[in-house]
């Protein structure tokens, strides 16, 4: 059984993906430090390369989270993608998500290091 390098958490969302074949909606399932699964019909192949976006709800003005993905896996509701590129304000966001959705803030400080490496100095 194939074991998770980072912590997920529930994150029911509207998100847009964008390919090269146009862009469509989706719904996150969850998001982690190293990707997300999204609920959609659509589903991009394996090993393709998606940007996908979303907005926090109830912020103004409204604060939005974009990444680069892969597509690393197909399910019968949906997909999952692994980061591959991210910008330093999306960053920030996704780590205030998980920052204060996972059970102890603690795990979510250590794996965003794993995640960026050991050359991390203080956030």
């Amino acid at each position: 059984m194939e074991r998770r390098r980072f912590s997920r958490v529930v994150f029911p969302t509207e998100a847009v993906v964008e390919t090269e074949e146009g862009r469509f909606t989706a719904r996150l399932k969850d998001l982690a430090y190293g990707g997300a699964y999204l609920f959609s019909e659509k589903k991009p192949p394996l090993g393709k390369d998606i940007f996908i976006r979303f907005f926090l709800s109830g912020l103004e003005p409204r604060i939005e989270i974009q990444f680069e993905a892969e597509v690393v896996r197909q399910g019968k509701d949906g997909f999952a993608v692994k980061l591959k590129s991210i910008d330093f304000s999306s960053l920030s966001h996704l780590r205030k998500i998980l920052y204060y959705n996972l059970p102890d803030p603690d795990l979510a400080e250590r794996e965003l290091k794993a995640l960026l490496g050991e050359s991390l100095l203080e956030l």
